[in-house]
Order: C-alpha cells, then sequence, then structure tokens
C-alpha cells in the first residue's frame, strides 16, 4: 500500500495539486484547510469535473479557467484513485 492509499486524500491536497497545475502563480496565496474527503472522491473524478464545470460560470469563473480547474482537480483525482498521490 502506498503513502497515498494509507491516507485519506485532504482537500487542501486536492486544492494545492489543482492550484500547481492550473495557476502556479497563486500557489502562495490558497490557505490550507485540511478537511479530509471520502475515499469516495477519487473514485467519482469524472462526476467532480463535470460539477466545477457546472458551477464555475455561476460563480464568475470563464470559460477557459473554469476548464483548466476541472481538467486539473481530474487529474489530480486520477492520480490518487490509482494511487499514484502526490
Amino acid at each position: 500500500m502506498t503513502e497515498s492509499t494509507a491516507r485519506s486524500l485532504l482537500l487542501s491536497d486536492l486544492a494545492e495539486e489543482v492550484v500547481r497545475t492550473a495557476a502556479p502563480q497563486e500557489s502562495a496565496l490558497r490557505p490550507r484547510a485540511d478537511a479530509p474527503l471520502s475515499r469516495e472522491v477519487p473514485a467519482r473524478a469524472g462526476a467532480v469535473r463535470a460539477a466545477v464545470l457546472a458551477v464555475g460560470p455561476a460563480l464568475g469563473v470563464s470559460t477557459r479557467p473554469c476548464r483548466l480547474i476541472a481538467d486539473a482537480a481530474y487529474a489530480v483525482l486520477l492520480r490518487h484513485r490509482s494511487g499514484a498521490g502526490s
């Protein structure tokens, strides 16, 4: 069992990896909030991506950054689902 599968994925881990992928220049701006994500979240990577794409525009995120964030979240979750983690 790898370290990433031995511990649960934290919301702050997900956010940090997404920001590093989508907007690395912003990485110093995201405070850590160590809320554990349920183990089912990585298994639902597609649903998370769809949710970001659906909710982002309603929050004022334009199409291109929204897609970048959604794709980054999807990739991070797939890595965690496969046990590769960060």
